[in-house]
């Protein structure tokens, strides 16, 4: 029985002891673990502001034209007979309504861009529609003429226009010679080539007597870098250094659209060339930092603004383009607002609307 009371004590002890010394080093452990750790209290985000300005955009993405070339415009003759006595054109030169081109038998040939070619004689007696055509003709040609009707003003502005050209007899003539003018297919020809020659015989009709410069009869648009052209509509225009048409498909083949670009080229004729697709019109924007504009769980889209006693006030707008780091939008913004630049951390799950 003694035994078991001293061995009881001993063991008291020895806890004792033990608990005496574990328990102060762990309560030092402790503190100093605690003076390691960060805090666990988060100081508040704070908000990030900053102005914004309105401005016009006109954006543009660069382009690759391809150039598909095809034969130039021609004056063709017409039903003629005669020796050639002069030419007054060379390579280089501009043809252009009204222009002498070449003399038979000493009488001047004129071009004309008129709606089609004149086929056969137009007298007193033609009918309405060549009456009509010859009296626009004489009118753009700067004589009188008789409107839709063959009058005094007509056979008067036709003698001088025959006297111009060197016709025999003028003062008598009462028949328009088809074989006077060569039809001009553009408003402007750049002559490439000079198929006739004085001393020669008169080329017979439907023969090339004038050929122009190499036209493109198809331009195609492709991307210069990754990113897709946008959708051809009328709010696009593709832009060729000063030059520029209407974006209504990746590939152009109408001749009114090609001509001024035809004879830009013409000389160097190239297969490819730089240009860019543009908008046709500036748009009006707010430029922001891509972190200001927030998108709510249901997809919505908005930027805040601050609104009076610390309250966040959220603006719809609509997203179309920007660059690295910032967004373009549309919205009922003012100028001179200032954005919340970080919405994530301020508002939290807040719906745009």
């Amino acid at each position: 029985m003694v035994m078991s009371t001293r061995t009881l004590s001993n063991t008291l002890a020895g806890s004792l002891i033990a608990a005496a010394f574990v328990v102060p080093c762990a309560a030092l452990a402790f503190g100093l673990w605690v003076l390691q750790e960060p805090t666990a209290i988060d100081e508040p985000v704070q908000p990030l502001t900053m102005p914004i300005a309105e401005e016009n955009f006109l954006d543009e993405q660069r382009a690759t034209i391809s150039l598909t070339w095809g034969d130039g415009d021609a004056l063709v003759a017409p039903a003629w007979n005669g020796m050639v006595t002069n030419v007054a054109v060379a390579p280089g030169a501009k043809i252009s309504h009204g222009a002498k081109v070449l003399r038979i038998d000493g009488v001047w040939r004129l071009a004309a861009r008129s709606s089609a070619p004149f086929f056969r004689p137009v007298s007193p007696e033609s009918g309405k529609e060549e009456t009509r055509a010859l009296n626009m003709l004489l009118d753009s040609l700067g004589y009188a003429n008789g409107g839709d009707l063959w009058t005094w003003d007509t056979t008067l502005g036709l003698r001088r226009l025959a006297a111009s050209l060197g016709v025999p007899d003028a003062y008598a003539v009462a028949t328009f010679d088809p074989g006077w003018v060569l039809w001009l297919p553009s408003d402007e020809l750049i002559v490439s080539e000079v198929l006739v020659a004085p001393g020669r015989a008169a080329p017979p009709m439907g023969e090339k007597v004038i050929a122009g410069v190499p036209r493109i009869s198809a331009l195609n648009v492709v991307s210069a870098d990754d990113a897709p052209l946008p959708d051809p509509s009328a709010e696009w225009e593709i832009a060729i250094d000063d030059l520029t048409m209407p974006y209504e498909s990746a590939r152009i083949a109408r001749p009114d659209r090609l001509g001024e670009v035809s004879k830009r080229f013409a000389a160097a004729r190239p297969e490819h060339i730089s240009g860019s697709v543009r908008r046709a019109q500036p748009v009006t924007g707010w430029q922001v930092p891509s972190s200001a504009v927030f998108v709510d769980e249901a997809g919505e889209v908005c930027v805040f603004r601050p609104g009076q006693d610390g309250e966040w006030v959220a603006i719809d707008v609509v997203a179309n383009g920007g660059t690295v780091g910032e967004v373009r939008v549309v919205g009922a913004l003012e100028p001179d607002v200032r954005v919340l630049v970080n919405p994530g951390d301020v508002v939290g799950d807040t719906r745009c609307r």
